[in-house]
């Protein structure tokens, strides 16, 4: 592990006695509070388990993880050929739901056991799967405008808020980078064998009208300067970083205003992964009037304009497992599975906001039995065996 980010973390995380991470004055201090020191990496995936090389898996959000999973939604998840769960460590609003390394036991506090990060990943790996963190970013609707220098300002000098009331940490600041590693570190070692960065961009949300956007030289190396702390915070833990991308992001020059360019960030994670949804794909995108009508087609392109730039095995896209303008199934979901697996790609993961995804089993179940019912199979093949 890197010596200048544990300096930089001890100088601005704290940890809170409730065990949650939070942005009240504590989180921040001057100073860090003596005593507390990081405790050495350790392996987050022993290498006794041979970690899969190809990761497929599913979100699952801090909803559904109240109760708990059951023994027959791992089972389902294992038959339906998947190796992988993604679990929130910082979620959409910014609520930290790990518990840090000085609070010890998971069912503490009256935490529902079902919820605890370090419960799941024990779990995850008597059921084989590979246990995965996400943390978003920059997002955050939970942060008070009382310490404006950790974020993204409006043209007036005040933090800027996104259409949905939210605000935007800023990658340039120090103390925003060291405290998403110190996150990243500590996920890795409650045993998450990755951790995948969302939102790690500048906001696109309502065209960032009035947002005081700095230049694309200065996005792009913010971006990459974050994404490269989060990984030299890994060093040592055996645990590998993904970061989430714009779906177009790799097939468009530049970095889309967001600080997202294709080389910059694949040249500080180990993973992109593109979220390919064809809903969120604009008319004639691709030469194809409607992406969102023809999956298979638009992941395809997708996936091949990001492999062309920095190599299928470091692409795992995030694909479409929710319906907007067009009601998807088990065939659009299948469709697009192939589109990823004839890309050779490093895997996929489904996304649902909601976790729930009735189509999984009859998807992967068409990909593997039946190919020839998915759409444009002669312009997407391809299959897998159950890892």
């Amino acid at each position: 592990m890197g010596s200048r980010w544990v300096r930089q973390a001890c100088r601005v995380v704290a940890l809170t006695a409730t065990a949650t991470l939070s942005w009240t004055a504590p989180t921040w201090p001057a100073e860090r509070p003596a005593g507390r020191v990081l405790p050495a990496a350790k392996a987050a995936f022993p290498a006794a388990e041979a970690r899969p090389a190809v990761l497929r898996g599913v979100y699952v959000p801090p909803g559904r993880l109240v109760r708990g999973i059951g023994e027959r939604e791992w089972r389902a998840l294992r038959r339906a050929g998947l190796n992988a769960i993604v679990v929130d460590v910082r979620d959409d609003r910014g609520k930290v739901t790990l518990r840090p390394w000085e609070t010890g036991d998971d069912t503490a506090r009256g935490e529902r056991v079902g919820s605890a990060p370090r419960v799941l990943v024990r779990q995850a790996r008597a059921h084989g799967m590979v246990p995965v963190a996400r943390i978003v970013a920059l997002r955050d609707e939970t942060a008070g405008p009382d310490r404006p220098q950790l974020f993204l300002l409006g043209g007036g000098g005040e933090p800027w808020v996104g259409p949905a009331g939210e605000r935007w940490l800023d990658p340039r600041s120090s103390a925003v980078r060291a405290y998403l590693a110190y996150l990243a570190r500590m996920a890795a070692d409650a045993g998450f064998a990755e951790i995948h960065l969302d939102y790690v961009r500048f906001p696109s949300e309502g065209g960032g009208r009035g947002l005081a956007r700095p230049a694309a030289a200065e996005r792009v190396a913010a971006i990459r300067q974050l994404v490269a702390g989060v990984r030299e915070a890994l060093e040592g833990t055996g645990a590998t970083l993904s970061v989430a991308m714009f779906g177009q992001a790799c097939s468009v020059p530049g970095d889309m205003g967001i600080g997202q360019q294709c080389e910059a960030m694949a040249s500080a994670a180990d993973v992109l992964a593109p979220m390919v949804y064809p809903s969120h794909f604009g008319p004639g995108v691709f030469g194809i009037p409607v992406p969102e009508r023809e999956p298979a087609r638009t992941v395809a392109l997708a996936l091949a304009a990001t492999g062309q730039r920095v190599g299928p095995a470091r692409v795992r896209p995030w694909l479409q497992a929710f319906s907007l303008r067009v009601t998807y199934g088990p065939v659009e979901l299948a469709a697009q599975i192939e589109a990823a697996e004839k890309a050779g790609t490093a895997g996929w993961f489904l996304w649902n906001p909601s976790g729930r995804y009735p189509y999984l089993a009859a998807a992967t179940t068409l990909v593997r039995e039946s190919p020839g019912m998915v759409p444009s199979r002669a312009a997407v093949t391809g299959g897998w065996s159950r890892p």
